[in-house]
């Protein structure tokens, strides 16, 4: 069977463009959630979309791949991604959407499709066309969302089969319930939770400005109470790594940034201020981590280096005690060099 998946692909630093669409801007979000965060990280997310429980040192390969067809305004990612064990192997398709859309199920099954002729298993006068097990991830919904996407594949006298796809309502969540179920760094897409409100609001005619700055409230609540306190403890619980916090504080940022950084009555909150300090405060702690690498590298060369030296001091004859007052090494640890 051939296996064309690659390992974690190497992504430039997310930019949100005016000129996107929204399902864009969330495409691009979501994907760069999937491709840049930690391996552990994308495991937990597995397994908590789907149930599994795949261990957090799996091999972890990626198939993404993209349509470019005129749905790409309402397609948002279609990531593929294989976790591999000693023992077991098993593909998973997730699927994000910004809305309800009846043809996504045609668009996820071909998708699906094509990744199954990747990994066609010819026996004899057959071949087998292994999918992926896929999810539909509904960041926003309506009362008319389903539970389920079903393509009934209608093969005349050989009978139907339905292909039903799951899919998760994300803002019926709470954000305690985000973290339970391992969709942790998932976290930043959470913003959407206000955003039709706001929507609505600027529509308004009357108490608007009312209606704005209660939900400009409401929404610095939510990422000072629950989202940035959420990200912190799931890094301090090792649920994610110092890295995968600070990409989704970066995430948090850009898209409040997308979706609220224009709004007058939002920036009297002082919301971006409150975020550009969290992520200044994650960049120092950042900067430390890195800088602590560096000086632990250079000691452990130091050592090395010093080792080496008294191994060859020993080596020409040079007396134990002689070698052991010019490299602080003890009598005991030159005799066993």
């Amino acid at each position: 069977m051939q296996d064309v998946s690659k390992k974690t692909p190497k992504t430039k630093d997310i930019a949100l463009d005016s000129t996107d669409t929204i399902s864009q801007i969330f495409d691009k979000i979501l994907k760069r959630i999937l491709l840049r965060l930690s391996k552990s990280a994308i495991i937990a997310l597995i397994n908590g979309l789907f149930g599994e429980n795949f261990p957090t040192d799996s091999e972890v390969l990626f198939n993404a791949t993209e349509n470019l067809d005129g749905n790409l305004k309402k397609t948002m990612a279609d990531i593929i991604i294989t976790l591999r064990t000693k023992d077991r192997i098993c593909r998973f398709h997730v699927e994000g959407q910004i809305s309800d859309d009846n043809t996504i199920v045609l668009r996820v099954f071909e998708y699906g499709f094509h990744d199954a002729v990747r990994h066609q298993d010819p026996q004899g006068s057959e071949i087998t066309l292994p999918f992926p097990k896929p999810i539909i991830i509904f960041l926003e919904h309506t009362s008319i969302t389903p539970n389920t996407v079903t393509l009934v594949l209608d093969f005349e006298k050989q009978g139907q089969f339905r292909y039903n796809v799951p899919t998760i309502k994300f803002l019926d969540y709470s954000v305690e319930e985000l973290c339970e179920n391992q969709m942790v760094i998932l976290l930043p897409l959470y913003l959407l939770k206000l955003r039709r409100a706001v929507e609505n609001a600027k529509l308004r005619k009357h108490h608007k400005e009312e209606i704005l700055r209660a939900n400009a409230k409401k929404l610095k609540e939510l990422i000072e109470k629950s989202l940035l306190p959420a990200i912190a403890i799931n890094e301090k619980a090792g649920n994610i790594t110092h890295s995968d916090a600070f990409e989704l504080l970066k995430l948090l940022s850009k898209l409040y940034d997308y979706l609220y950084g224009d709004i007058a009555i939002f920036k009297e909150e002082e919301v971006k201020s409150m975020l550009a300090d969290t992520l200044v405060l994650e960049y120092d702690v950042e900067i430390a981590e890195i800088e602590a690498r560096h000086e632990s590298e250079k000691m452990e060369m130091a050592h090395s280096l010093k080792r080496e030296m008294a191994r060859k001091f020993k080596n020409d004859g040079v007396p134990t005690e002689v070698i052991a007052r010019n490299t602080g090494f003890t009598i005991s640890e030159i005799d066993k060099l």
